[in-house]
């Protein structure tokens, strides 16, 4: 997992950890800050 930030929607900004191997792994997982 790697901490990526969203660049759109109503979420913009906020940090998340995501798959190193998108698109092939689509997990994602909510940074709690």
């Amino acid at each position: 997992m790697v901490r990526r930030e969203t660049k759109t929607g109503a979420n913009a900004g906020q940090p998340f950890w995501g798959c190193s191997t998108f698109p092939k792994c689509r997990g994602i997982i909510k940074v709690n800050a």
